[in-house]
Parts: structure tokens; C-alpha cells; sequence
């Protein structure tokens, strides 16, 4: 096997320092700093079991042990530069496993969420809901960058963005927008001027229009 190859591997055993897999009669281990961008749980029982299949990069070998070292996380960006994991931040995520004693939840159970690609992190509570494989919404609620950990916190679906959006030139949402139009054509029906008050509608709500 050569350095920096990709393989599609499953565990074959998990150990708290590590995950291995084999391929081409060779061991391969994911020692635990290589498993996430995140330091957020302190044994790979809690992040992965038997089967579980991964995508891991080979970073070295050795011969004589017929061993290969390689990493998950390093197939992705690391995130902490860019600022990406900052307080209050909100990721569309996806959840991994359920996790029923969970370290960073003082053994209570929780959720470990895949935040962003290769950045893995543990949302505590036992909720049933999202399942292990849906989407989810998690929200950064506090940020270490120096010890490159989070608390992290699921949320639920934020309004829709048709809702939400923003016009090019202010704050204001298309609702409020609309609902305004229709208070000034009102205003201008009972005034006797509906005719322009109509034309004046037609035209902001083009000009208006959220892009």
C-alpha cells in the first residue's frame, strides 16, 4: 500500500485509542486524533463499532510491523482556520450514531453528529429524534479553537427561506414586504386612487423582488 492512498474500508475492531481496518493482508489504524477535527469524545467506542464503513488516507507504513497508519479527517479541510466552527455558528449536519454513554455528557447518552466533513462532535441528551443517518441542524454553542473542541446543540429546521430572505437593498423579508403593499394599496383605495396604488404595487413588488 502505497502513502496517500484512498481506501473505502470497514472496522474490523475498535479499540479506545484507535480504529483498524486491513486491506492487502496489511493492518491499518486510525489512532483517535485522526478520527475528527474535533477533540470531542475520549474513546473510539464512542465513534465507531465493527463494520462501520470509512474512507482513510494512508499517512505511513511500516514493513517490518506489516502496518499502515492513516487518517479520516484529513480527506477534509481543517475547518478551525477559516473560522468555520465559531460560536453560534449553525451547520446542516448529519447524525452518526447514538451514543448511549457519551464522555463529554458525563456518561449520559447523546448524539455523535458529523458537524462538517471530518469534523465529528457529540450532542448530549436522549432524544429520539433525529435518527442515526437524518439531517439535522446543529448549532455551535460554545468554541475552544485552542483545544479544538465545541459544545454543540441540535436545533430545529430554521424557517424556510422564502421567509427568510433578505432583498439586495435591505433588511426587510419579502412577508413584510408584501404586507406593507398591501397596507399602502388599501390606503390608497379608500383614498380613490386605487388605479396608480395597483400600478405601484405591481412595480415595487418587481423592484423588491428577493433574489
Amino acid at each position: 500500500i502505497e502513502i496517500g492512498t484512498i481506501l473505502d474500508l470497514r472496522v474490523t475492531s475498535v479499540e479506545v485509542f484507535g480504529l483498524f481496518f486491513e486491506a492487502d493482508q496489511q493492518q491499518i489504524l486510525v489512532p483517535i486524533p485522526e478520527c475528527s477535527w474535533i477533540a470531542s469524545f475520549a474513546s473510539c467506542h464512542q465513534f465507531a463499532s465493527p463494520g462501520d464503513l470509512f474512507r482513510v488516507q494512508v499517512l505511513r507504513c511500516s514493513p517490518n510491523k506489516n502496518q499502515c497508519g492513516a487518517t479520516i479527517k484529513r480527506l477534509h479541510p481543517d475547518p478551525w482556520p477559516a473560522g468555520t466552527l465559531g460560536l453560534n455558528t449553525l451547520h446542516e449536519s448529519h447524525v452518526v450514531r447514538r451514543i448511549d454513554r457519551a464522555d463529554r455528557c458525563g456518561d449520559s447518552p447523546g448524539l455523535l453528529i458529523e458537524i462538517v466533513p471530518g469534523a465529528y462532535a457529540v450532542a448530549c441528551g436522549d432524544s429520539e429524534t433525529p435518527s442515526p443517518g437524518e439531517r439535522c441542524f446543529a448549532r455551535i454553542k460554545e468554541s475552544r479553537p485552542e483545544r479544538r473542541s465545541v459544545a454543540v446543540a441540535i436545533e430545529p429546521k430554521p424557517i424556510s427561506s422564502n421567509l427568510t430572505s433578505r432583498c439586495s437593498s435591505c433588511a426587510i423579508t419579502r412577508f413584510s414586504i408584501e404586507h406593507l403593499l398591501v397596507l399602502a394599496y388599501f390606503e390608497r383605495v379608500l383614498s380613490g386612487t386605487h388605479e396608480s396604488a395597483a400600478e405601484l404595487v405591481v412595480e415595487q413588488t418587481v423592484t423588491t423582488r428577493v433574489r
